[in-house]
């Protein structure tokens, strides 16, 4: 397949900032960055398009470069391999399982009163700062 000028990639994107790009008679390097970011949208657009397991080998299959680039723009979900059924129930029941140990234990803290309700310090601290001093 024949590469597409870097203008011809932004007008595929958007008409209307290729004619920008003509009418502000931008350097042939500022429209290679942006026919590069239009490339990089596109490529974004077909991975997401894709489902997640097929998607995050094409994206693996990249150079690094490419991979880093659709990262920082997109932060994808493609970028993560796919878990199977079970990997997903592990995750879930791990994540019940710590928000679950972690209210409990703050429960606890709370009914053996080791966690002072904090109200009456802030109160203090707060007369504190706003005390006049006379003159």
């Amino acid at each position: 397949m024949e590469k597409l000028k870097p203008l011809n990639v932004i007008a595929m994107g958007s008409p209307g900032v290729a004619t920008a790009a003509v009418q502000a008679g931008l350097p042939k390097q500022e429209v290679s960055q942006i026919a590069a970011l239009f490339e990089l949208k596109t490529l974004h657009n077909k991975l997401t398009a894709l489902p997640q397991d097929k998607a995050y080998t094409q994206y693996q299959a990249l150079p690094k470069e490419t991979r880093a680039a659709l990262a920082s723009m997109f932060s994808p979900k493609y970028s993560e391999q796919d878990k199977n059924f079970f990997g997903k129930l592990l995750d879930s029941v791990k994540s019940a399982v710590f928000y679950g140990g972690g209210t409990v234990i703050d429960t606890a803290k709370q009914v053996l009163g080791i966690v002072q309700n904090p109200l009456p310090a802030l109160v203090k601290a707060a007369g504190a700062a706003t005390a006049t001093t006379s003159y």
